[in-house]
């Protein structure tokens, strides 16, 4: 019986050292450590794609939302028509800017996200800049990472 026993503790102390170097050596392996590396890479913050839509609606920059919006969108609009439909678009007249927003809902799956957010648009009376009013809209935005970037698109909700 006590040799039994010393079989089975020699057997698990020898279990326990291969474990032991089998990790470090994968550890120190090149290759295998710079494949963990990769793989636990964090994307930013889907957030920054939202603040980048702020910026180039901010900033009147139909090119810029253009290039934001995801492969699917521009697969099936060209610039040229992106532009025409946004015409009309009253976030890209003057007096109309984003000065914040709160995140009232936020899910992230690897590299899709969704976000529902409150956006402050400043509106400024059209006669008089320095005369302005700000306003909640609540927007919902759909997020896919593609081309080292957070690509957006959105359905305002009020």
């Amino acid at each position: 019986m006590l040799k039994q026993a010393y079989y089975i503790l020699c057997l698990l102390i020898g279990i326990l050292v291969f474990v032991s170097i089998a990790g470090c050596a994968t550890s120190l392996h090149p290759q295998l450590n710079s494949t963990i590396e990769k793989s636990t890479d964090a994307l930013p913050d889907p957030e920054t794609g939202l603040q980048e839509w702020m910026t180039a609606i901010n900033a009147k920059n139909i090119n810029r939302l253009y290039t934001l919006s995801p492969d699917q969108i521009r697969e099936q609009v060209t610039l040229e028509q992106f532009t025409k439909d946004n015409t009309e678009n009253y976030l890209l007249q003057p007096g109309y800017v984003f000065i914040g927003y709160t995140i009232l809902n936020k899910t992230v799956n690897q590299t899709t996200a969704t976000i529902t957010a409150q956006l402050n648009l400043q509106v400024s009376a059209s006669q008089n800049l320095n005369q302005t009013k700000v306003f909640p809209v609540i927007y919902k935005f759909f997020l896919v990472f593609e081309e080292g970037e957070w690509k957006i698109w959105n359905i305002p909700l009020s």
